[in-house]
């Protein structure tokens, strides 16, 4: 299996727009506000600019992206999101995360990398710690997500702890 990040760019944003519109995922895009029209292909793949492609063996598998990026404390939140009938969708986080992680702290030289899994996700949370990241904190009721409000977990891993593993 071959894992790879690609840019998101003009002739791909129909992914993003299928997503978008999809109940499943519609829910994830309306969690952050209306920056663009939907049918402004320019405009999409302006806003996802730090927005990458998580490929297996060519095909589009799923998005992962740094958001909140704090370039003064050198911090940054990444989210991955996954097709829900994916192939093998544990090892592909795994493998998707690892490439982030290596461009956020090598390539961009990030300090610190965070992201926040829902609470009842336990099979994110022990990929995520099996992964590098620590526990940080719990956000209580911080996510609405399907009619409901979620804890949210909040992980991190520095950049020293990060260069300390290879």
């Amino acid at each position: 299996m071959i894992i790879s990040l690609k840019p998101v760019l003009i002739d791909n944003v129909e992914h993003i727009k299928r997503w978008a519109s999809d109940p499943y995922y519609g829910e994830f895009f309306r969690r952050f506000p209306p920056l663009f029209a939907w049918d402004n292909d320019q405009a999409i793949v302006n806003t996802f600019s730090t927005s990458y492609f998580i490929r297996q063996n060519d095909e589009i598998v799923g998005l992962c992206s740094l958001i909140n990026i704090d370039n003064q404390a050198k911090a940054v939140e990444y989210g991955v999101l996954l097709e829900k009938d994916s192939k093998e969708t544990v090892k592909t986080l795994f493998e998707s995360s690892n490439q982030l992680k290596e461009y956020m702290f090598n390539y961009l030289a990030f300090n610190k990398a965070y992201c926040k899994i829902l609470s009842h996700r336990k099979d994110l949370v022990s990929l995520f710690e099996l992964n590098g990241m620590k526990f940080e904190a719990e956000l209580k009721q911080s996510c609405y997500w399907k009619g409901k409000y979620w804890d949210e977990l909040l992980y991190y891993q520095l950049r020293s702890d990060y260069v300390g593993e290879e």
